[in-house]
């Protein structure tokens, strides 16, 4: 299942206009086996911009996003809503983003990762390699211990850059 993440819009649109462009981009996402992760759309004067935020199982290259650009601009484009003006913006989310959904950690696979856990008043951050995710449950390689996480005891999860 292909999920489309949260939609922010800083400025009044027509609720018909949002769920019609978020149509379109998750029948294409769904085609083209591509998460969006988050939709923001924006108006500060004369720029208006829509940014997609995309990625996949198996990762998302810079060519992929650049055709995905094409192919969600020429598909709102033959539609009737008015979003022609609009510079579209598709990337995919930096190691700076939190980790969402079972696919991201096992991608992630054997990396180290930071984890902030909800309603652990002791433990604030746990360290350790993702060793595998499945079913909810993360397992991590904590100091050469296995160790199991609920994902939904997950508050923030973040892969740890290692430039050795």
């Amino acid at each position: 299942m292909f999920r489309c993440g949260a939609t922010r819009i800083f400025f009044y649109i027509d609720n018909m206009d949002i769920e019609q462009l978020r149509r379109i981009i998750t029948e294409i996402a769904e085609r083209e086996e591509v998460h969006i992760l988050d939709m923001t759309i924006t108006a500060l004067g004369r720029e208006k911009k829509i940014e997609i935020l995309c990625d996949s199982e198996s990762g998302i290259s810079a060519n992929e996003l650049g055709r995905l650009s094409i192919l969600f601009s020429k598909n709102i484009e033959k539609s009737e809503q008015d979003f022609a003006s609009y510079t579209f913006i598709v990337s995919s989310p930096g190691l700076e983003r939190s980790l969402l959904y079972d696919w991201q950690y096992r991608r992630h696979a054997g990396r180290r990762v930071t984890l902030t856990l909800r309603d652990l008043p002791n433990l604030e951050e746990l360290y350790g390699r993702i060793v595998a995710c499945n079913d909810g449950i993360l397992h991590l390689d904590v100091d050469g211990k296995p160790q199991e996480i609920l994902l939904e005891k997950v508050q923030d999860a973040k892969i740890e850059v290692s430039f050795k």
